[in-house]
């Protein structure tokens, strides 16, 4: 395909990347049985302790997922992963709950309706709500430009 062709597909469609995967802090990236937008980390080789993205052009945040190990236990309880941008939790969300027994989720935005711009630093954070089990937890951010 010719540069040229490559260049107007990106200019009328946009380029789309996946971020990730963030880990729970923990141990081996297990949760923790309640926390308040505990912030995940950005797994990659260069530093282990890295909690985000650094954006390096403007986009928009169109999806998160999320896939635990196991199942939560304990009757009523749930996660819910969130984006983050610049610390602030941003409306896109995708929630496991024990009554659902689910191991997966996902949250889907419009494209530009949660905008970011070059520099602005993207996360993943998560809440849990009394969990007695403790699963791993897995998070990729879907960004598009």
């Amino acid at each position: 395909m010719s540069p040229t062709i490559v260049q107007w597909l990106v200019s009328k469609f946009g380029t789309r990347q996946y971020v990730g995967p963030f880990t729970a802090p923990g141990a081996a990236g297990v949760t923790a049985a309640s926390q308040s937008n505990l912030d995940c980390r950005y797994s990659h080789i260069a530093a282990a302790t890295a909690t985000s993205f650094v954006a390096t052009r403007p986009g928009s945040i169109v999806g998160v997922s999320a896939q635990l190990s196991a199942a939560i236990t304990g009757a009523g309880t749930s996660i819910v992963v969130s984006v983050t941008k610049n610390g602030t939790e941003v409306a896109c969300t995708a929630s496991l709950t024990q009554a659902g027994a689910e191991t997966k989720a996902y949250g889907t935005a419009a494209k530009g309706t949660l905008t970011f711009d070059a520099g602005d630093v993207l996360g993943i954070s998560y809440t849990s709500t009394g969990i007695s089990n403790t699963p791993t937890l897995v998070a990729t951010l879907e960004i598009e430009s």
